[in-house]
């Protein structure tokens, strides 16, 4: 491409370009003009800082430090600030980590995706069995034998499921979350586990749907890659 002369679009530098979209000199004004169209929704009340205590303009409406120092002390020295919010659709209140959180966990955002795409995926789960006869019966057996392990299995009833919450005291037993709990087969039943007490455990709805039809090793192996890759 031919190199062409403009003006920066932030700061109206004149700078030299060969791409035919660019209209920022570098990255900082990129990253300024950017901050300037969120700083025009932005609350710039005045407001201390959480870690020294000093009074500062913030540049974004969720910004609780005055500088980067107070920034990196409050993100390795210090507890995680948590913010109380209420789940918009089961209602339930919550600890949230960020301040723009809505939604209590990963079953309630799945809730609402459905709930806005429901004529999509029924229309494709439906293509889907039409055109993959085989597979579908694959499924429909895999639930069969789940059904079968759970009318095998002395299962739970509700007191125990009650003194079973008590006994956590209402706390995730994977990462000690705050409930409501949902009941997890430890191994699961399509791994061979047992509809059993002694293969239950209460899980929030995060590390419930995360665990999924994984051994709980396999699942902390997964977690732990996760972690380390960012």
């Amino acid at each position: 491409m031919p190199e062409r002369t403009c003006s920066c679009a932030h700061c109206g530098a004149a700078f030299i370009t060969s791409h035919p979209r660019k209209i920022y000199c570098k990255r900082k004004c990129a990253a300024g003009a950017m901050n300037e169209r969120h700083n025009k929704r932005a609350d710039h009340t005045p407001r201390p800082c959480l870690i020294c205590g000093a009074e500062f303009t913030p540049a974004r409406s969720d910004s609780r430090t005055c500088s980067v120092q107070c920034r990196n002390k409050r993100r390795y020295e210090h507890e995680p600030v948590r913010y109380e919010k209420t789940c918009v659709e089961c209602g339930r209140t919550f600890q949230a980590k960020r301040s723009d959180a809505v939604r209590c966990s990963r079953q309630c955002t799945s809730m609402n995706w459905y709930e806005r795409n429901r004529e999509t995926q029924i229309a494709r789960a439906t293509e889907w069995n039409r055109t993959n006869p085989a597979r579908r019966t694959i499924v429909s057996n895999h639930r069969g034998r789940r059904r079968a392990s759970e009318a095998a299995g002395p299962g739970i009833t509700h007191c125990r499921w009650v003194r079973l919450q008590r006994r956590q005291r209402d706390r995730c037993a994977y990462c000690a979350g705050p409930g409501p709990l949902t009941l997890d087969h430890i191994v699961p039943l399509s791994r061979g586990g047992a509809h059993a007490e002694g293969n239950m455990a209460g899980a929030c709805g995060t590390c419930n749907y995360s665990k999924g039809a994984s051994l709980l090793v396999e699942w902390r192996k997964r977690q732990n890659r996760r972690a380390t890759s960012f």
